[in-house]
Formats: C-alpha cells, structure tokens, sequence
C-alpha cells in the first residue's frame, strides 16, 4: 500500500468519523475535505523532502514533531477561518499550539540525544570488532530494537571472540604437529641416508647388517604415513568399519603376545587379565590398533621391571579395556586433551620426549567411530580405559 493511498484513506476516515457528529451539508463536506486532505498533502509532501535528505536522529524527531504540529496548525487555521471565532480565542489557540510545539521540540531533543547516544556507541563497537579488537562490547542495557541491536553485536564479537581463540589454538596445535612430524621424520631418515651412503662408499663391513637397519627404518616410515593417512580418515569420518562378533580378551591376548618381545628388551611384563563376558561386535582390525597403540605408549613410558597391566572386562551390553602402567603418568593440566592432535602434554608421555604423539587421538578417533568411549585418568600411573557397546 502506498503512502498517498494510506493518506487517503486516513481523510476519509476522518471525514467519516465527523459526519455524525456535525451532520454537515454538501458545502460543509467540501470545507472538511479542504480540512484534511491539505495537511495531509502537506505532511506527506514533508515527509517525502525529510527522507531524501538523510539527517541525525534527534533531527529526525525534531522534524517529525515539527511536521505533526505543522499539520495540527493548518487544520486549526482552516477551521477557526469557517467558525466564528473572537480574537482572544484565536491568540489562546495560537498560543497553546505554539507551547505545544515547544515542548514537543525539547522532548523530542531529548529523545534523540539518547537514541544517538546509543547509535553512536554501537557504531563505535561495531568499528571496533572491524579493527580486530574482539574483546570490544557495547555496554547497552537498553530495551527496543536499539537494545536488540547492542545484545547482538555483543553476541556477535562474544563468537568472534571464541572463533579467534579456537584459531589461534589450530594454528598452533598445527604448528606444533609439524614440528613433531618433522621430529619423526628427521630420524629415520638421517639414518637410511647415512646407510646408503655406506653402501655407496663400500665402507659398510656388514652389509646384511646395514639392510636390516634400513628395513626397520622404512618400517618406522610406513608406521608413520599409515597413522597420518588414518588419523586423516577420521578427521574427515571417512574410515569405513566392519564390525563382527569378536572375543576381545582373545584379541587382547594376541595383541599381548605379540608385544612380549618388545616388553622383554625394556625388561617388562605384560600381564592380562579378563573379567565376565567380553564378546562385542567390532571391527577386529580397528580394536586390535588401539590395543596395540595404547600398549605400546605404556610401555614406552612404563619404569623397568615394572609390569603393565591389560584388563578385559564385560558387564551388561558394555565392554571394556583397561590399560595400566606404573611410569609417570599423565599431567593433570592437559589430562582431558590428551588425545587430541598434537597437544603438547607432558613430555613424558610424548612419543620419546618429542614426536607427533598419534598413537593416542588415533584410538580416540577408533573407539568413537565404534560409539565408544576413550578415558586417560588421573595419576599416580597412566591408565587408560576404553569402553565398547556390545
């Protein structure tokens, strides 16, 4: 609907409301069109010039209030010129618009100041938040649309605030897998450099010897690559599983036992234990991983002739593991995040002091896959659980 149509029906609707009332003849209908279809032409014409040019908000009401008192005026001239109306009634009616107006201009001030009190603040924020200061806020504790308009633009840098928290925190967690890859990487490969170089040169005495260095070598790469490829996969939930009925104590026994020879050359023991019935369908694969993962951060941080403990339990439709060593354990501060990506927790239980530490936020990403759980609990010892739906 237009403005001349609204306009429009606003005169008739008031010529309409005042037919009963003074039961005018046909030249008092024409007096009353005159009455109020001239302001209103007057004030949408008003209206029309204000919004062309854009101005403050206190001179926004003040223009307004000037145009609503303008409109009253011409309709009080033009029926006082069809009335008989003395002087002194005519002075008493100029007068009280004329305080009217006044009044209505120092509110209408007022009003205006506060309102762009506000705007100007909110501008200020808003520019503020543009600059990179995320912590800016309003401060506004107004009701309105103004007030809606300040609890959203402090809502909005509260989440930019978090957003760039959570960058800074990517940005270094990535910084810090980098330098832990590359940790990884520089080891074994300085030593089937040096490997080949020997064998280049004709001074390796021991040829055999030297293969089978660079054979464990490329094993240590591949290891690496495979953990990067997975923890990959899971990022971006794209590890398919193949769960079947799998007897997790006989899993854990062979996982055990083919990690006795590495426990015996750090002079462990592995001891296993098994509790109830421990029958789940799981990927057998993908379980036997994270077995093997959290035995071998056991016992690479657990004391000599120490033993590490590997507990298999089963009670209603859960499953769980439990491994446990007696080393340092895991630092209370970084505890919950331990398995995340590249956390820098305690160097004591980081892969050899340093390293890229996957071992962990891979089993995490496994387990969860699975709709389990992966906790590290609280010293003394490290102690992991994983627990399993049947």
């Amino acid at each position: 609907m237009t403005r001349l149509t609204i306009l429009a029906l606003l005169v008739v609707l008031a010529a309409a409301s005042a037919a009963p009332l003074l039961r005018p003849t046909p030249r008092d209908w024409v007096l009353l069109a005159g009455l109020f279809a001239v302001p209103a032409i007057v004030a949408a014409a008003a209206a029309e010039l204000l919004m062309r040019r854009p101005r403050s908000v206190a001179g926004a009401l003040r223009s307004m209030v000037l145009v609503a008192l303008g409109g009253t005026a011409l309709v009080v001239a033009g029926a006082a010129s069809v009335m008989v109306v003395d002087a002194h009634d005519a002075r008493v009616v100029l007068l009280a618009l004329g305080l009217g107006s006044a009044v209505g201009l120092v509110a209408a001030g007022w009003i205006g100041q506060g309102l762009a009190g506000d705007l100007r603040r909110l501008a200020e924020t808003a520019g503020r938040i543009g600059h990179g200061d995320v912590d800016a806020r309003t401060g506004l504790a107004s009701v309105g649309e103004v007030g809606a308009l300040a609890s959203a633009v402090d809502d909005m840098a509260v989440r930019l605030s978090e957003a760039e928290r959570a960058r800074r925190g990517d940005a270094a967690a990535r910084r810090d897998l980098l330098a832990a890859l590359g940790h990884d990487l520089r080891t074994p490969l300085a030593s089937l450099r040096a490997a080949v170089e020997a064998l280049q040169d004709g001074v390796a005495r021991d040829p055999a010897r030297y293969l089978d260095a660079m054979a464990t070598d490329i094993d240590v790469l591949s290891r690496l690559v495979d953990d990067l490829f997975t923890l990959a996969r899971l990022e971006r939930g794209e590890l398919r599983l193949h769960p079947e009925p799998v007897d997790l104590a006989e899993l854990a026994d062979t996982t055990v036992a083919g990690l006795e020879a590495m426990a015996h050359r750090k002079r462990l023991a592995l001891h296993l234990s098994v509790d109830g019935d421990t029958t789940a369908a799981v990927d057998p694969h993908a379980i036997g991983r994270v077995l093997r993962n959290l035995l071998d951060n056991a016992l690479r941080h657990a004391p000599e002739q120490t033993t590490v403990d590997v507990h298999v339990s089963g009670e209603g439709d859960r499953v769980a593991l439990a491994v446990t060593d007696q080393g340092p354990g895991f630092d209370p501060r970084f505890r919950a995040q331990a398995a995340d990506v590249s956390t820098r927790f305690d160097a004591a239980r980081t892969r050899d002091g340093g390293g890229a530490g996957l071992g962990l936020p891979i089993a995490r990403g496994l387990v969860e896959a699975h709709g389990g759980r992966l906790q590290i609990h609280a010293r003394p010892g490290g102690r992991v659980t994983v627990t399993l739906p049947r």
